[in-house]
């Protein structure tokens, strides 16, 4: 399908999208989840949001759109999806729809309405509001087919896995590993945009990550968080007892050939817990104690973003506060050093 052929198909889910990112959620539109071995077909996600309360509390919408369908399997799936991600309202978008199926629909707490009635619930849009503009939006595709077929088409993959994954912890760890994986395309020309825009992207998907990561740590003495997000961390797949062990005897086998070696071989350090571990328990404890603007400065980044790919000059003083400036900084700092394992690349340090 053409660029300008799929902006056309896809303009109903980028708008109810732009709808909810009034009320206050992140969103984005048109997720493609994995296709199965069976069939060939992808299957997506059309509006995903998310949003946080002043206590760092998630609540999320999932939202299928159709011009004047609504059928049983649409909102079976639909159901599905929700109770998946849990704590989630679900949204069936369309114009039309029997009484069997709003029937249905109800019974499953499903809400199934017209784009125009959404548009009366949610009013004008308001001052300084940035709408998804269609070229921004054709960039985004674009860049996401280079991923896919010019970059990697397992990165492709994995990360449209990620907004299935529903541990932040799990997360943002594989967050960090894509991040990190696409440094490489920086400096092709064929793919450099394209990389540019994917940790972008990744960035702000991980400060989604890092906020649900916070909301995890609400109530935990601020003595023990670092402790406690370790144990996390050190639960990922393999558990924790099992990964000393391994470690254990690593190092012994080490020692051994270091000893027949005569000390002529250097190995590396054995790593069984992010080395950005120390740097991200204090970007949680930043963000628990400004819980209540938490939200706000996703957003935020989230119209940076928007503005840059739309190629406009960012004058970021005329968006926010001095104060909400330092803010935004100091949290984008701290996550820029637990994505960047090792030097901060010019691509990302002017993100504001």
């Amino acid at each position: 399908m053409k660029s300008h052929e799929l902006l056309q198909a896809l303009k109903p889910e980028l708008e109810v999208a732009d709808l909810f990112r009034r009320l206050g959620y992140f969103t984005r539109a048109h997720i493609d989840l994995y296709p199965s071995d069976t069939f060939s077909k992808v299957s997506d996600i059309d509006v995903f949001g998310i949003r946080f309360d002043a206590q760092l509390t998630p609540s999320r919408i999932v939202a299928e759109v159709k011009k004047n369908e609504c059928g049983t399997t649409n909102i079976l799936k639909l159901h599905g999806l929700g109770s998946y991600l849990g704590r989630c309202d679900c949204y069936f978008i369309t114009g039309g729809g029997s009484t069997h199926c709003r029937r249905v629909a109800r019974e499953l707490d499903i809400r199934v309405a017209s784009r125009e009635k959404i548009i009366s619930v949610v009013g004008k849009a308001p001052s300084g509001f940035i709408a998804s503009n269609p070229k921004s939006i054709a960039t985004t595709f674009s860049h996401l087919e280079v991923l896919k077929k010019k970059i990697d088409r397992d990165l492709y993959w994995r990360y449209f896995y990620l907004w299935l994954e529903k541990d932040p912890y799990q997360r943002l760890y594989h967050q960090q590993d894509l991040f990190e994986s696409a440094l490489e395309h920086l400096e092709s020309d064929e793919t450099q945009a394209a990389a540019k825009w994917f940790r972008r992207e990744l960035f702000l998907l991980s400060q989604i990550s890092i906020m649900e990561v916070a909301s995890d740590c609400v109530g935990v003495p601020d003595t023990i968080i670092k402790s406690y997000i370790e144990g996390r961390f050190m639960n990922l797949g393999t558990p924790r007892k099992s990964k000393e062990k391994i470690k254990s005897g690593v190092e012994k086998l080490l020692s051994i050939i270091d000893e027949l070696s005569g000390n002529k071989i250097e190995f590396p350090e054995i790593e069984i817990l992010p080395r950005y571990l120390p740097t991200l328990t204090k970007l949680i404890q930043f963000v628990l104690t400004s819980a209540r603007f938490a939200q706000q400065y996703l957003l935020r980044n989230n119209e940076l973003n928007l503005l840059m790919l739309d190629g406009k000059d960012i004058d970021i003083s005329k968006m926010v506060s001095p104060e909400q400036i330092k803010y935004i900084r100091e949290f984008n700092d701290l996550l820029g050093r637990v994505m960047h394992n090792g030097p901060i690349k010019d691509d990302f340090r002017n993100f504001l």
